[in-house]
């Protein structure tokens, strides 16, 4: 009977070895590789989070240093027209160049933070609402001044073209064919009195002959004055100004969005 009992002991035994190790490989062993495997994702996934993190700063950081660049064209662009308006006027439109680099700035990052998500899809969107943010503010800050000097400074160029650039004065006389040719002004408002005065003698000066002007007042201009004379567009507004921008700021939007791209792939 005690072999009995020992046998059974033995067999006890044995069956417990056995359970164990087929806990050990069946239950245990997956277990702790199923928890290494979590700690790894975990920590590839901290990495990769702190790897965006990085990632996002060095893009904010180009995007500044691009808007940067837009600030730098804005200037050149104003900057043109304060060289040309009477010294009078320096301290005005250096404050109104001030506030329009200002406003791009703003609206630019308004746009950015509203659009960004969909910025792959609707970049002509995205661009087109950076214009018209910029131009409708500018409506609203552009003091009646500068409106006045951009006038001015047109008939100024006109006037000296015969000294400047007496090719293209030719030219554009030479489209001038009409007995009493028809010089189609836009304008952000009425033209005064004098204004028209001095708008008809420059044009017909220009023209060498009298001439008829029709005058169509359209506030998109923003300030300054749009003439068709023949065969030319003589454009002296800011809205032709903000305009010159687009090709710059599709750039930069291409190239961001080409960046971003390339990073999806990469992450898959």
């Amino acid at each position: 009977m005690l072999d009995i009992f020992l046998d059974t002991i033995g067999w006890e035994i044995i069956n417990f070895i056995i359970i164990t190790v087929a806990l050990y490989y069946l239950v245990f062993k997956p277990m702790a590789r199923n928890a290494d495997r979590r700690a790894k994702e975990k920590a590839e996934l901290l990495r990769e989070l702190e790897e965006d993190r990085e990632e996002a700063a060095r893009k904010l950081e180009e995007i500044n240093r691009r808007l940067s660049h837009l600030d730098e064209e804005i200037e050149q662009i104003l900057q043109e027209a304060y060289e040309k308006s009477r010294a009078r006027q320096e301290e005005l439109l250096q404050a109104t160049y001030e506030e329009a680099a200002q406003i791009m700035a703003d609206a630019i990052k308004q746009a950015r933070q509203e659009q960004r998500a969909e910025l792959n899809k609707n970049r002509q969107v995205f661009t087109d609402t950076i214009l018209q943010v910029t131009g409708e503010i500018l409506q609203q800050v552009i003091p009646p001044q500068v409106n006045d000097i951009l006038i001015d400074d047109l008939t100024a160029s006109i006037w000296n073209l015969g000294e400047d650039d007496v090719q293209r004065l030719n030219t554009i006389r030479g489209s001038l064919e009409e007995q009493m040719p028809i010089i189609d002004l836009t304008v952000v408002r009425p033209l005064t009195i004098e204004q028209q005065s001095k708008l008809y003698n420059t044009f017909s000066a220009l023209a060498d002959k009298d001439v008829e002007i029709n005058v169509e007042v359209e506030p998109r201009l923003i300030a300054g004055v749009r003439a068709r004379v023949g065969d030319f567009v003589l454009d002296n507004s800011v809205l032709t100004n903000v305009e010159s921008l687009r090709t710059e700021v599709n750039k930069i939007l291409e190239q961001l969005s080409r960046e971003s791209h390339e990073h999806a792939i990469g992450e898959r």
